[in-house]
Parts: C-alpha cells; structure tokens; sequence
C-alpha cells in the first residue's frame, strides 16, 4: 500500500509502472472511506499507471492506496529480475535480485520512482519456504502462510522487514534465494 495525500483539486494518481498488470486499485482515507477506481491507464511511452476515480480525491486527508497488480521475474538484469549463479562446489542456482538505480524501481512495483522523491518502504515478501530473504532492514516477523492457487495449497514463508529510513526508490533492495549466511 502506499499513503499519500491530494494537494491538488484532481480525481486521478498518477504513478510509475512498467510491465505491470494491474487488475485493481482502490484508496482508503484515513476515517475508513474506501473507494475503487473506476479506471486504470497505462502509458508504455511515459512508463506511467494512472488510477481515475469518479470523484474528487479528498484534501488534507491521508489516502492509503492498494494496489491489486502482476509484475514478472524478468532476465534484464534490471527492476526485480532472476540471475544465474555458480556456488562454491559447483552447481547452478538461480536467484531473485533487484537493481532499481536510477529509474527501474518502477518495474517491481508502482510508485513515483525519481531519484529526488523520498519515501519509508515497508517490505513484505512472500516466498516459498526453502528459499531466504534478505532487504535493506532486518525482519521484524517471519511466519508461515498458506497460499492456494486452483486445488492446490502450499506452505509459504512471508518475511516482513523493519520500515527503511526516507530515501529514493533506486537505493530500495531486497532478493530471494538459497543463501549460505551467518547471523
């Protein structure tokens, strides 16, 4: 989710997004308003999502933005993106890295991503059990979770991160894989 507010008489949000599919959005305003957009646009040449609702945003008042969306584990090397490796023994692996400098934040997920636009980011990522992850803060909570995708469930680890201090989105870093560390 992320929290803004409208300082502008405007019924849209407009933020950064590429290669996402978004499928919802809606906003909550801080008395427990919530309200859907009735509209998602996509610009692939401005690499931009806008979310149109029928009314006005309301001003002065905190909107906590969620956003229902797909992203893809690309091989760009760019946004959130898989890399091969080889370990000490010898045997391929694969993981999940990002590399968001300067502008590919926007290719994980959607927000303003401009270098002089500052924001918190709380990280919560949901990731098979065999797997580690790591971000740029220490995890607050770990548990396990149960996804189910048609008749099949599986158990999943979900790993929430301690909230980052303010800062650009290129500098955000999070990946997943099988990870040999020491704590």
């Amino acid at each position: 989710a992320l929290e803004t507010s409208a300082d502008v008489d405007t019924n849209e949000i407009k933020l950064h997004a590429k290669e996402l599919c978004f499928v919802s959005a809606k906003y909550t305003v801080d008395d427990g308003e919530s309200v859907g957009a009735q509209e998602i646009r996509t610009n692939v040449k401005e690499t931009t999502a806008t979310f149109v609702f029928a009314d006005k945003l309301p001003q002065s008042k905190t909107l906590t933005l969620e956003i229902t969306y797909h992203g893809f584990l690309n091989d760009k090397m760019a946004g959130f993106y898989r890399s091969g490796y080889t370990d000490i023994y010898g045997k391929a692996g694969i993981m999940a890295s990002t590399q968001f400098e300067a502008l590919d934040a926007r290719r994980a997920f959607p927000c303003w991503d401009e270098p002089a636009r500052k924001a918190v980011f709380g990280v919560t990522l949901v990731i098979p059990v065999t797997l580690d992850c790591f971000s740029n803060m220490p995890p607050k909570s770990t548990q396990t979770v149960k996804k189910t995708v048609g008749s099949t469930t599986v158990l999943q680890k979900q790993v929430s991160f301690l909230d980052t201090p303010k800062m650009s989105t290129y500098l955000l870093a999070f990946c997943v894989g099988e990870f040999d560390y020491l704590l």
